[in-house]
This record gives C-alpha cells, sequence and structure tokens, in this order.
C-alpha cells in the first residue's frame, strides 16, 4: 500500500511538472522593426534656445508563449558599422508582449553627440 501511494505522488508530480513546463517554457518571440513606417520629428525650445532631432521606429513583437511578459523599459543603442560609440539612444516604456499574439511598441531615438 505504501509503495502504491508513493507511485501515485510520484505520477501526480511528474504530471505537475510536465503541465508547468509547458505552459512556462519560452517559445519563439519574434521581433520586427518597421523600417518603412520609421519618421523623424523636431522639438524646439526657445528657452534655453535648443533644436533636437528625434526618429520614431515603429517595431513589433509576435508571441506564441502563453503569458504575458510586462517590462517598465527597454534602452536601445543604435551604432553604426565601424562606429565606435552608438550613433543614437532611445527608450521605450511600458512594453507589454501579449500572450499568443502581436503587440507593437515605437522607440524614440535621439541623436548621441560626437566627441570629435
Amino acid at each position: 500500500r505504501r509503495r502504491a501511494l508513493s507511485c501515485s505522488c510520484c505520477a501526480v508530480l511528474v504530471a505537475a511538472l510536465g503541465a508547468c513546463a509547458f505552459v512556462f517554457w519560452p517559445r519563439l518571440l519574434v521581433v520586427c522593426v518597421h523600417y518603412l513606417r520609421i519618421t523623424a520629428g523636431l522639438s524646439v525650445s526657445t528657452i534655453p534656445p535648443s533644436a533636437a532631432v528625434h526618429l520614431v521606429v515603429p517595431v513589433s513583437f509576435d508571441s506564441s508563449n502563453l503569458w504575458t511578459l510586462r517590462l517598465s523599459a527597454i534602452e536601445i543603442d543604435a551604432y553604426r558599422a565601424g562606429a565606435h560609440g552608438p550613433m543614437s539612444r532611445g527608450v521605450a516604456t511600458e512594453v507589454a508582449v501579449s500572450a499568443g499574439g502581436v503587440s507593437s511598441t515605437s522607440f524614440v531615438l535621439t541623436p548621441v553627440p560626437s566627441l570629435g
């Protein structure tokens, strides 16, 4: 009787672990940068006098996971081939990758001043 109870407990444990692995195992996440929809903008301030150029880069995430991923912020650095430092930087805040669906966000990239 004790052995039968032990085997049934092991079977329940293995089934529970299998179910958890099925639900939480990470699946493929496809990230798509929509190059044809990149837009440029200009911000102007009078006090102090300044102007800033920025690019808005739309990005979509296609997830087949069974869980939703929420991030408070994603930071991105854009590099040019042969460059020693980033060309521009950006942040997307409150990014959510939906379970089993497509989510989108935009990165606002601003130029990094060159040191020379």
